[in-house]
């Protein structure tokens, strides 16, 4: 049962907000529609300020709208079109959709240009959902979308967020972590950064954000998840990706044409107990040519890559 609760003025002011745009809009369609009935007869003038409207118009209905709806959860639109929700406690990804109804602008540029339709997409670490929403709507009716969370409450948006969007026939949501072999272990939780919990409870950030509980959660191999050949696979993990890569070999063996986006995090691995330039070298050993992915988009390769900055995002593919 959802529990209510008083909005804050933020929320408040938030949707006053939207309730503004609905009004402009509004105001905007039926000043188009007068304009069309008489622009024939108008002449030039009034065909170019019909088309600078018509511009105008489909710019703010792009622009992103959120709604608080309770039980800490705001509905976004996001730029795309697509709605999300979004744990309003949240201080990492849920700012930036309320605002700006996007999030991780370079890698969601490079995310999308690498799925084709009827592509076969893994989201591990998928959070709320952010990703695997965007390759559900790239890969269309014909792909399929493994999304895997161990996080409770980030699973339980995740669903809602590919049920508001009428697509669980191309996306599976798998409630586990992903390593080198099933066993039952356990995630440690923050509500604040929910997509920083994490199997390993140190090398956190100081100041950032602090674990606040643990659950017991199932892990699996992506092997065992996935039988089918993969063309794109993002992995956000916290330290758990050298273990990922070691029990998705078939996977990786059976998918000649894989792109592999991971965020490479220097103190999570090293949390976890690998170092991170032998992961690195270990990666290279799998047959990977690695790719570093600016917040930008840009790519870099060779002496550009700078791989000791503390995170950043390498694009794997196949030598």
């Amino acid at each position: 049962m959802l529990q209510t609760e008083t909005p804050s003025q933020p929320v408040d002011a938030l949707m006053a907000n939207a309730a503004l745009q609905g009004q402009v809009v509004s105001a905007m369609a039926g000043r188009l529609m007068e304009l069309e009935k008489h622009s024939r007869a108008l002449g030039d003038s009034i065909e170019r300020q019909l088309h600078a409207l018509t511009a105008a118009t489909s710019a703010l209905l792009r622009r992103p709208v959120a709604v608080y709806v309770g039980d800490h959860l705001a509905l976004v639109r996001m730029l795309n079109g697509l709605l999300m929700y979004a744990d309003s406690r949240d201080l990492s990804i849920a700012p930036h959709l309320l605002i700006e109804g996007l999030w991780e602008p370079g890698l969601t540029a490079f995310f999308l240009s690498a799925i084709r339709p009827g592509a076969i997409v893994v989201d591990i670490g998928a959070n709320m959902g952010y990703f695997t929403l965007l390759a559900a709507q790239a890969t269309g009716p014909q792909g399929r979308v493994y999304a895997m969370e161990p996080h409770p409450r980030s699973f339980e948006i995740l669903q809602r967020n590919v049920a508001v969007n009428w697509l669980a026939e191309r996306v599976r949501c798998i409630r586990c972590a992903v390593l080198d072999g099933p066993r039952q272990t356990k995630l440690h939780t923050t509500s604040t950064c929910l997509g920083s919990s994490s199997l390993f409870a140190t090398g956190v950030p100081e100041g950032n954000f602090r674990f606040e509980d643990t659950v017991d959660v199932a892990a699996k191999t992506l092997d065992e998840l996935v039988q089918e050949k993969v063309d794109v696979v993002k992995i956000d993990a916290e330290g758990s990706e050298p273990f990922i890569l070691d029990g998705m070999r078939s996977v990786i063996a059976r998918s000649p044409n894989i792109k592999i986006v991971m965020e490479f995090n220097r103190s999570a691995l090293e949390a976890a107990g690998r170092a991170p330039n032998e992961f690195l070298e270990k990666i290279r050993e799998l047959g990977f040519a690695i790719r570093q992915l600016t917040w930008e988009g840009q790519i870099l390769d060779g002496a550009q890559m700078n791989l000791e900055i503390p995170i950043s995002t390498l694009i794997l593919m196949k030598t």
